[in-house]
């Protein structure tokens, strides 16, 4: 990503950085949709800088006419400023509302009250940039209500957030757990030992907004480290040392909304699939019809 604050590589250096991940993830995508994807419907998600290789991808391998544009669920790019002018110059809507398709979904997470530009994320890509002196407004669809610009929603709409901290997953993943197997192979103990140090997602964790000027995500201050937290965080808001300066909650922008995100991912994979269905007897049915005319 580029910070908009005293870069300590040139302007050049961060790009060509940037553009060898990007070339990395293109060929792994290209390489997935050519050996494992089936023709099966598509999500790209990504955070931060995966956040605008995500956009790159998007450009470079969804034009307008094409197949994988069709089956193109929803793309999450969070945590990187997104403007609705380079969305629109592709062809490709913000969502808005949970069952919207072929869309992307957006926000960048501050405190309530912070300046959303103090510490401001600008893509590398020049093309993806704020134009002006960089208080262009971003696209904001709100987690809670999946609603573009969509306002204030209280915490009670929160079905679960993860932990930014996992202090005893670490210690699980580095040491291993009793429970394994001694014939699990190494995926799976290294994902047990993921699964038994999670903390349980916290429900009614932050209320957020959209705020209608800048596109910043307004987040309540969490609920972590109340006294029925884990004995890790009890009275010490561990959160707000995970944060950055200008009360910027990026390391927290998929970790507040986790449940709203995973129910929401099945909620507009079900409406592209009612689409696709419903676009597919409509051909039939037109195909048939031309049949009989012709006879």
């Amino acid at each position: 990503m580029a910070l908009k604050f005293a870069p300590n590589a040139s302007e050049e250096a961060r790009r060509a950085a940037a553009d060898i991940a990007y070339g990395d993830v293109r060929r792994a995508f290209r390489h997935y949709v050519a050996h494992w994807n089936q023709r099966r419907p598509i999500f790209l998600a990504g955070h931060s800088q995966g956040a605008e290789y995500m956009l790159r991808l998007l450009r470079d391998e969804f034009g307008p006419e094409s197949e994988l544009r069709q089956r193109l669920v929803v793309a999450y790019v969070v945590g990187m400023p997104v403007y609705e002018r380079v969305l629109a110059s592709w062809g490709v809507p913000a969502c808005d509302g949970p069952r919207a398709t072929g869309c992307v979904v957006s926000w960048m997470s501050f405190e309530q009250g912070a300046d959303p530009f103090h510490f401001a994320f600008e893509p590398t890509d020049p093309a993806l940039r704020s134009v002006g002196p960089g208080r262009e407004k971003r696209v904001c669809v709100n987690p809670l209500s999946w609603a573009l610009d969509g306002g204030y929603v209280g915490p009670e709409h929160n079905l679960g957030g993860m932990h930014i901290v996992q202090l005893t997953q670490n210690f699980m993943f580095l040491t291993g757990s009793p429970r394994d197997a001694p014939d699990d192979s190494h995926v799976q103990l290294q994902m047990n030992r993921v699964r038994d140090g999670l903390l349980p997602l916290r429900p009614h964790v932050v209320g957020a907004g959209c705020d209608a000027a800048t596109g910043a995500l307004a987040v309540d201050s969490p609920s972590f480290g109340e006294s029925d937290s884990h004995f890790a965080y009890r009275f010490f808001p561990v959160w707000r040392f995970a944060s950055f300066p200008g009360r910027n909650l990026h390391p927290m922008d998929y970790n507040f909304f986790w449940q709203n995100i995973r129910a929401n991912a099945a909620e507009r994979v079900a409406a592209w699939t009612d689409r696709y269905q419903r676009a597919t007897r409509q051909k039939l049915s037109s195909a048939g019809a031309g049949s009989l005319r012709r006879k």
